[in-house]
């Protein structure tokens, strides 16, 4: 609800997502959708986009780090 609030505060367009919508287990399909996703907003700037449950989408911070040392 922020990011829409957000959204509407500053006059921008909101495009809502989950994660789960943009993985696959295709190889480069996760990374064409998220392609999509960003080309789509970029018709419709100024826009805000939200993707919900982005956690399950990147590692752990710091989980690289720790793999390193």
């Amino acid at each position: 609800m922020l990011a829409k609030a957000t959204a509407r505060e500053s006059q921008a367009n909101f495009i809502a997502t989950k994660s789960s919508d943009l993985l696959s287990k295709w190889y480069g399909e996760s990374e064409q959708q998220i392609a999509r996703l960003f080309a789509r907003a970029r018709q419709v700037a100024p826009t805000v986009i939200f993707i919900d449950e982005l956690d399950s989408l990147v590692p752990a911070r710091g989980a690289a780090w720790a793999s390193r040392r």
